[in-house]
């Protein structure tokens, strides 16, 4: 049904990406990954989201390097995209490549400095790299933000109790 509607209209996203959908879930996933760019290339809606499910999806199926490869190709055609730029800086933090997560969320907060979502996710990956003082500022920041966010304000009062902190 797909292919008909892709021989139909090409130039149609939405059965490219319902086909790659469709071929993923039956662990073809090169086939699904050609499908699922065709219809970024064709026009999806809302291509930076699609991209971010996609990879999370690869990620819940075990596949963590499809992943990797998605956020990776997301940021290339994408290079501004908050989202992309926050959800693969938190993914590669939890794969343990922690310089480049810092460095995507760097790139977020300097896109959106008014986005909590950022610098908290920055201070995380600045905590796990040693760099208390720049996670502090980061936490800090956040509850300029939003001053209500009592997760932020437990852990800044954590880390300000923290061995060396002053």
């Amino acid at each position: 049904v797909f292919r008909q509607a892709i021989a139909a209209d090409p130039t149609y996203a939405a059965p490219h990406y319902n086909l790659a959908t469709f071929l993923r879930k039956e662990g073809r996933f090169d086939e699904a990954d050609a499908e699922f760019w065709r219809a970024v290339d064709t026009g999806i809606a809302d291509p930076e989201m699609t991209i971010v499910r996609s990879a999370l999806d690869y990620r819940e199926r075990g596949q963590t390097q499809r992943a990797a490869q998605m956020f990776s190709e997301g940021l290339k055609r994408f290079p501004r995209s908050v989202p992309l730029l926050l959800n693969a800086g938190v993914f590669f933090g939890e794969q343990g490549q922690l310089k480049l997560a810092r460095d995507l969320l760097t790139k977020a907060v300097e896109l959106a400095p008014d986005n909590p979502k950022a610098h908290r996710n920055l201070a995380v990956a600045l905590e796990a790299l040693g760099d208390t003082a720049g996670a502090l500022k980061h936490l800090e920041m956040v509850l300029q933000l939003d001053p209500g966010d009592q997760a932020a304000q437990a852990e800044l009062s954590r880390l300000r109790r923290s061995p060396g902190v002053q």
